[in-house]
C-alpha cells in the first residue's frame, strides 16, 4: 500500500515532493550548514537531477521524499524521505531527514524518524529499514540510535566513508 501524499506528526506536516518544489530543493542544496553531512552544496544541475530522480522514485514506488513544514506553517523547514537505496547490490529502503538550522535541537528529527519507521513497517510492511550518515555526524547518529537503529558498519561510496544504521521489524 503506498504512503499518502501528505502525512502528519504531532508538530509536522509532510507533503509529497512535486515538480514545482525545485526552488525549495535548490534552497536547501545551497545551504552549507544543511548540506554539511549530505555531500556538500549542490550545483544547479545536481539539484535538478536530484529532483528528477526523486520524482521518478515517487512514480515507481508511490513513496519517497516529502517537503516538511511545521504542522500549521507555510514555509518549508526541511525534508523527509523513505526511499529505495541500492547498497552492495541489495535493494534497501532508507529513511532520512534534513532540517534548516533554526529547527535543529527541537526533537523534530526524532519525531519524524519515528513516524517514518512506523509508516515503513506498518504501511509498506518492510522487514528492515536503513539510514545512512557520515561517521562525524554525531547528532544524526544520536537520533537514529534513540529511534532504535543500530550501527551496522561503515562503507565507502565513491571517496566518501559513510555509516550504515539498521532497524528490523519487531
Amino acid at each position: 500500500m503506498p504512503w499518502p501524499a501528505t502525512f502528519e506528526t504531532a508538530r509536522l506536516r509532510c507533503e509529497r515532493l512535486r515538480a514545482d518544489d525545485l526552488p525549495e530543493i535548490r534552497r536547501m542544496h545551497r545551504d552549507a550548514r544543511v548540506m554539511q553531512h549530505l555531500g556538500g552544496v549542490f550545483t544547479e544541475q545536481q539539484s535538478v537531477d536530484y529532483l528528477t530522480r526523486n520524482l521518478a522514485h515517487w512514480d515507481l514506488h508511490h513513496h519517497g521524499l516529502w517537503i516538511v513544514y511545521e504542522r500549521d506553517g507555510a514555509e518549508p523547514i526541511g525534508r523527509a524521505l523513505l526511499r529505495h537505496l541500492s547498497l552492495d547490490n541489495v535493494d534497501e529502503v532508507e529513511t532520512g531527514y534534513a532540517f534548516y538550522e533554526p529547527h535543529w535541537g527541537r526533537g523534530l528529527a526524532t519525531e519524524l524518524t519515528r513516524a517514518s519507521l512506523a509508516l515503513g513497517f506498518n504501511e509498506l510492511r518492510l522487514s528492515t529499514i536503513v539510514a545512512v550518515t557520515t561517521p562525524e555526524n554525531a547528532a544524526s547518529q544520536h537520533v537514529l540510535t534513540k529511534c532504535g537503529l543500530s550501527h551496522e558498519r561503515n562503507f565507502q561510496r565513491g571517496d566518501e566513508t559513510l555509516a550504515l544504521f539498521r532497524i528490523h521489524r519487531t
